[in-house]
């Protein structure tokens, strides 16, 4: 007969009830009358009740074991294992605050653990002190239901732990002793045989039934149970991922978890930004991590990398650290493929790459030096990139359907599954403007919470029905139309008469906005929908490959606006640019031209060259009719002297050259009438010209760390400027000419 809640449910049920109701004198007399009938142990079955991580305790493991059996062998390869899997063990007296009385420390520990484990050896009974243990564990295991008592049997059989006292047993010489030698009463020893009694009837592991005698074999489902038992989250998801468990089915059935004959399988999960590819992967991170041996997360790999040279070697360094626990440090990509290969050849692990954008990253990352029957689950916008690298299979993330996004938007605006009573219709075309997307569905929702004015619903509607509109949640601040320039795109915000103090996808810092990484990446998906397949009819640039692209053409280019770049790049001709007559904002930093500088577009608004480098230096610089605001951030790239043809930029609002090493500045720059902002810091500055008091709309000016010994008369002119900066001057000795 089979024993256990699969062939008595209304057992269980009585039980949990009289556990819950206090009748433990009922319980005993009803379990041991149940338990006399069941058959020994066969197999553990994770329980249905999770702990979850909101309930968790100080200690997630209480080990109870005799020393002299296990601890050098079973016990300490278990509580290693344990710990790495990040659950905190109570272990002897290892975690014992100092001063404190070991009774009182036991006993906290014990209440304080959400699984104890008993590990009944052979010697176990013959140690009074692991009997008061497992006493304790009964006796909490009775009055909490939230405890959780798994036996491990280690070269005894359950029968012989249910009867200690059994003729010819493991325990019977033990009990036998404990009675004639009278240190204990009987009582106490009473209790000892009803806790093994009782404990023993759980289900739980056996070296031989579980293991086939394997230790090894023991410990790591014993790892696997516990972890699903208490239903640790590793990874922080979505509060209400709404659609995501049935593609997270989808992507296990490509994974072919449940087939234990499949070799190592890589699968890529590709779409857009904003889609819910990251909230996806941590979710079956969470779930399935714990049928690995070991697993790891690299997060933002496309921004990693981007962010420096060193970026692949550091997500090296971040798998290897995970897989292996130990602190490993690499000198180059080479060297740590060369020790993913030796460490990692053997291992059975889970790895997630999330946001690929290069197949150098694949490279580094991805070679054939995982284990047999390891998962590698890869996130791309990119198919091509998914392609290239050989993926066993590809799941392309869609966006939610009508259903899912009218829900995912109705937690947000009204928190709850359905919307209040007369928003039914414009939540529903809202619904229909956001196209699945769950980025804009989550933010525009958020923005209408507790919006209870139809006319600013209405208001709302028009303009979200606009797909660009998405942008408009981020509101205005301080009565002013702001220009936000994030990564590759800017937009000016206009929205209602709201602060923006409720929004949490934006950070404020001063004047500068830090744009949540998914609305870069609405933003950026609008733009690729400009033309899929020609860079230069979008109107922004961001990315390498497509600068490079568009920097090889000859033909106009009248749709971009923009072009940004955050990194070592070198390029040998720049003329296309007078091409793009429309350029507004030029942001580059550590630009290398190997080219001389001729035209530029006269429409720049913003222009950025920080720490760019110009090796063939032409003064006759002149600019197109598109060159109206300039941002520059690197001193280096006009070398010594701006060209005079620099007054030219009419329209430019910002410009930053900080650290371009200007001794001086022409005198065409105080035609730059529009300028607002102002960026020379580090640039060897000796001398301003007198014309700089001809910026009258200058409202921030940075010229620290220069040789400047003054400021120009006319420097008093600048009735605009609210902020300047002139730290490290040291020749500077006169500020007769601050205006007033």
């Amino acid at each position: 007969a089979e024993s256990g809640p699969d062939k008595f449910p209304w057992i269980y049920v009585i039980c949990h009830y009289l556990f819950a109701t206090g009748a433990l004198r009922a319980f005993t007399l009803f379990a041991d009358i149940f338990c006399a009938g069941m058959e020994d142990f066969k197999h553990y079955r994770p329980l249905s009740s999770h702990i979850h991580s909101h309930h968790r305790k100080k200690f997630d493991i209480f080990l109870s074991f005799r020393g002299a059996d296990v601890r050098k062998t079973l016990v300490d390869y278990l509580y290693q294992s344990l710990s790495t899997a990040g659950l905190h063990v109570y272990l002897d007296s290892e975690r014992l605050e100092k001063g404190e009385n070991i009774g009182i420390s036991l006993q906290r520990a014990i209440q304080s653990s959400a699984i104890h484990i008993p590990i009944f050896s052979t010697l176990y009974a013959h140690s009074a002190w692991c009997l008061k243990e497992l006493s304790l564990m009964w006796d909490f295991k009775s009055i909490s239901t939230g405890t959780i008592i798994i036996p491990l049997f280690y070269n005894v059989e359950p029968s012989d732990v249910r009867f200690p006292d059994k003729k010819g047993g493991p325990y019977a010489e033990a009990f036998q002793k404990y009675y004639t030698e009278g240190r204990h009463e009987e009582q106490e020893i009473t209790a000892w045989k009803r806790a093994l009694h009782q404990v023993s009837s759980f289900s739980g592991w056996s070296l031989t039934e579980t293991a086939f005698g394997y230790e090894g074999r023991l410990v790591k489902q014993v790892v696997t149970d516990v972890l699903k038992t208490l239903n640790v989250t590793i990874l922080d998801v979505a509060k209400r991922p709404v659609g995501l468990k049935a593609r997270m089915e989808e992507v296990k059935k490509l994974l072919k978890i449940d087939d234990s004959r499949a070799d190592r399988v890589i699968v890529g999960i590709w779409g857009m930004g904003g889609l819910g590819k990251t909230t996806l992967t941590k979710a079956l991170y969470n779930e399935i991590h714990h049928l690995f041996e070991a697993s790891s997360f690299a997060s933002d790999v496309r921004a990693t990398t981007c962010e420096s040279t060193k970026g692949l070697r550091k997500l090296q360094q971040h798998i290897l650290q995970e897989l292996s626990k130990a602190d490993i440090k690499l000198k180059s990509v080479d060297q740590g493929k060369v020790v993913m290969r030796n460490r990692l050849a053997s291992m059975r692990a889970l790895v997630i790459l999330d946001d690929v954008s290069d197949e150098k990253q694949l490279d580094a990352l991805v070679g054939d030096w995982y284990g047999e029957d390891s998962r590698i689950i890869i996130t791309s916008r990119d198919k091509r990139i998914l392609e290239v690298g050989q993926v066993d299979a590809i799941y392309h993330m869609e966006g939610l359907d009508a259903e899912e996004s009218a829900e995912l938007f109705n937690w947000h605006a009204f928190l709850r599954a359905c919307p209040d009573k007369g928003y039914e219709d414009m939540t529903e075309r809202i619904v229909i403007a956001c196209r699945g997307l769950p980025l804009s569905l989550e933010i525009i929702g958020a923005h209408l919470y507790g919006k209870k004015n139809i006319r600013y619903w209405s208001d709302a509607l028009t303009k979200i029905e606009n797909v660009e509109a998405v942008y408009t949640s981020l509101q205005n601040l301080e009565g002013k139309s702001l220009i936000v320039i994030q990564e590759h795109t800017y937009a000016d915000m206009e929205y209602g008469n709201e602060d923006a103090t409720g929004d949490d996808q934006v950070g404020h810092y001063f004047c500068e906005f830090s744009m949540h990484n998914q609305i870069r990446d609405l933003g950026r998906r609008m733009v690729e929908e400009e033309s899929w397949n020609d860079p230069a009819k979008r109107t922004r640039l961001w990315r390498k490959e497509d600068i490079l692209n568009v920097m090889a053409r000859k033909e106009e280019m009248p749709s971009v606006r923009g072009i940004m770049w955050k990194r070592y790049l070198e390029l040998q001709r720049i003329d296309p640019l007078q091409s793009m007559h429309n350029l507004e904002f030029m942001l580059w930093w550590d630009l290398h031209l190997r080219t001389r500088i001729t035209i530029l577009p006269l429409n720049l608004r913003y222009l950025v060259l920080s720490n760019c480098r110009l090796e063939d230096y032409h003064p006759g610089l002149k600019m197109t009719e598109t060159e109206s605001d300039s941002e520059s951030n690197d001193s280096s790239f006009f070398s010594h002297v701006l060209p005079k043809s620099i007054g030219q930029l009419k329209l430019l609002r910002y410009l930053d050259m900080s650290g371009t090493k200007q001794s001086y500045l022409p005198k065409e720059f105080g035609e730059l009438l529009y300028l607002e902002e102002l960026y020379l810091c580090s640039c060897y500055l000796e001398a301003l010209p007198q014309t700089f008091g001809n910026l009258v709309n200058l409202n921030t000016l940075d010229i620290s760390n220069n040789l400047l010994s003054k400021f120009p008369s006319s420097f008093k002119h600048l009735k605009s400027l609210a902020y300047l900066k002139a730290t490290k001057n040291n020749e500077l000795v006169e500020l007769l000419s601050l205006p007033r």
